[in-house]
């Protein structure tokens, strides 16, 4: 018998993932016998597109003889090799040389492409050194306060590779404008950085606020290697002024865990009778004590 579909319907055998468009155009031109020429060009533009990833999609799947899937060659693995690029001499001094220059933004610029990463001097180790003593000068001497705090930076980062110059490092302790950046990447240095705890625990009972609260958050990052610190912490929380500082004490001897059992009581105390951000942070801080020991 004789299908009455028009030719545009046909074509939905054709394709299956066109079917919904081309079905309804060809009712479309079924209803409309004007527009047939127009929906007949474009059911065929479907057909054709759906040919041609039918054909992409699973023609050449194998080898064109044998029918086999295709093979993937392996390349084998590459040699492991330093990729950190090398810092040569000439290099190095180019840099240096920069920081002579009288434009405060190009030795700022000279200051931060300082490298310090060891792994990019293993060809040339004394350069390390080298470009740790001009950091170090820049940290004692430069009168940019941003310039200093990025030096500061770059040293305490080198970690062990810093050791030698730490007793100056420490000395900027003193000064409230460097002092931040030195408690910030104090932590860096990891145990390297216990050698300026003693000097810590010294200015944590003189000074402003703000460098103590600096300082306090960097003894912390100690945790129980700061265990000398436990003693002047406790008298801050039980008897300093500011709120605030008494907070970040008792996080502190929080972070510094079993040492710090001794400024269980006055935590406990203050955990029950304190008030709002204070309470909490005490009674954290007996938690982790009690946890740790």
């Amino acid at each position: 018998m004789r299908s009455n579909m028009a030719p545009e319907n046909m074509q939905v055998a054709l394709h299956c993932r066109g079917i919904a468009p081309t079905l309804r155009l060809g009712v479309f031109a079924r209803t409309f016998p004007l527009c047939r020429g127009y929906t007949s060009r474009v059911t065929s533009f479907h057909t054709t597109l759906f040919c041609v990833g039918f054909a992409l999609t699973f023609g050449g799947c194998g080898d064109a003889d044998t029918g086999d899937p295709p093979t993937v060659s392996t390349p084998p693995p590459a040699e492991t090799r330093n990729t950190h690029a090398q810092y040569s001499p000439t290099v190095i001094d180019t840099k240096i040389a920069a920081l002579d220059t009288g434009d405060a933004r190009q030795r700022a610029m000279a200051v931060m492409s300082l490298p310090t990463d060891s792994r990019h001097f293993e060809k040339h180790p004394e350069l390390l050194a080298k470009v740790r003593d001009v950091l170090l000068a820049v940290a004692t001497n430069d009168a940019g306060a941003s310039n200093r705090a990025v030096a500061i930076g770059k040293l305490l980062g080198m970690g062990e590779h810093a050791v030698p110059v730490m007793p100056r490092l420490i000395e900027l302790l003193d000064h409230p404008t460097d002092c931040q950046p030195f408690c910030h990447n104090l932590r860096r240095m990891g145990r390297h950085g216990l050698a300026a705890l003693p000097r810590m625990i010294e200015l944590l009972k003189v000074g402003d606020d703000r460098n103590r609260i600096r300082i306090i958050n960097a003894v912390g990052h100690f945790g129980a290697d700061a265990a000398p610190a436990v003693d002047t912490l406790t008298e801050i929380l039980r008897s300093h002024k500011s709120s605030l500082t008494r907070l970040k004490a008792a996080r502190a001897l929080g972070q510094i865990g079993a040492p710090a059992k001794g400024a269980l009581p006055l935590l406990d105390e203050l955990s029950a009778s304190g008030s709002g951000s204070l309470k909490f942070a005490c009674k954290d801080a007996a938690d982790r004590i009690r946890k740790a020991g």
